[in-house]
């Protein structure tokens, strides 16, 4: 479901089937993905919500239906009872909805409550139960991560658990992003806000305790999408790509039995 829905997104960004499947399959191959979606269910499951959200809200974007911005809401509320990486999804519908209305106050705020409610009303009443029945708050998992995860060097950390996800994927990021940054003005400017909507949704990940390959994931769909204006520019020898690609793969199984060995360094 994660890679399908993400194919059918960048498919629908992209209009190129090429595009979708390469971004399809740098995310179907990604590290992370291989080595906790298959394993963690609530894992997974917030990060299909997550892109499912995404998905909706791009559907707004195009739409301009309050029906899509609705699922969108209803489905980070879902998601976030599997687990957090859904409420990012939050934060890119709330900076939509900033820029779409900021000339208008009155429906920015109507529509910001009516999604509000939507996205925080199902972990409310969990975490409330929660707390009836052990005593035990969010709060007090924030905590327990903050006394648990202690670094030396918080930016050493970002490099190591990012660069097991990225690997060679930096490279058509980066040209990615440059593509679009110069030609932004030339894309339709509700795109843009998507994109700009869904990079912002990821920040979170550098204020989190824990800095683990398990939470940057998240950043990778975000990521991706820029890689896609890469590949969109050379479309017609999009098969270049696959020898990057098997490298990619490669490096993603191999990660844990030898990689990750070699360049852990003692930092």
């Amino acid at each position: 479901i994660l890679n399908l829905v993400f194919y059918k997104l960048i498919l629908r960004i992209f209009k190129s089937n090429q595009v979708a499947f390469l971004a399809g399959a740098f995310l179907a191959t990604n590290y992370s993905v291989l080595s906790f979606g298959l394993g963690y269910w609530m894992d997974i499951g917030g990060w299909v919500f997550y892109l499912l959200s995404l998905y909706f809200l791009f559907n707004y974007s195009e739409s301009e239906k309050d029906k899509d911005l609705i699922i969108a809401a209803s489905l980070v509320g879902i998601g976030g009872l599997f687990k957090e990486y859904a409420f990012p999804g939050a934060i890119a519908i709330v900076v939509f909805l900033i820029f779409e209305n900021r000339h208008n106050l009155k429906i920015l705020f109507q529509k910001l409550f009516k999604t509000g409610l939507i996205i925080v009303l199902p972990t409310l009443v969990l975490h409330a139960l929660v707390y009836l029945s052990f005593g035990y708050t969010y709060l007090d998992w924030l905590r327990s991560n903050q006394e648990h995860y202690v670094y030396s060097s918080r930016l050493v950390e970002y490099i190591k658990s990012a660069g097991s996800l990225f690997n060679i994927l930096i490279f058509p990021v980066s040209g990615g992003f440059y593509f679009w940054f110069r030609q932004r003005r030339g894309f339709n400017q509700r795109l843009n806000l998507f994109i700009v909507s869904v990079s912002t949704s990821v920040l979170p990940v550098l204020i989190w305790p824990a800095i683990t390959q398990r939470i940057l994931t998240i950043t990778i769909p975000a990521a991706i999408i820029f890689a896609g204006f890469l590949f969109k520019k050379y479309e017609k020898y999009w098969w270049l790509w696959l020898f990057p690609l098997a490298v990619y793969i490669l490096a993603s199984f191999f990660m844990d039995s030898y990689i990750l060995e070699v360049v852990n360094l003692p930092f």
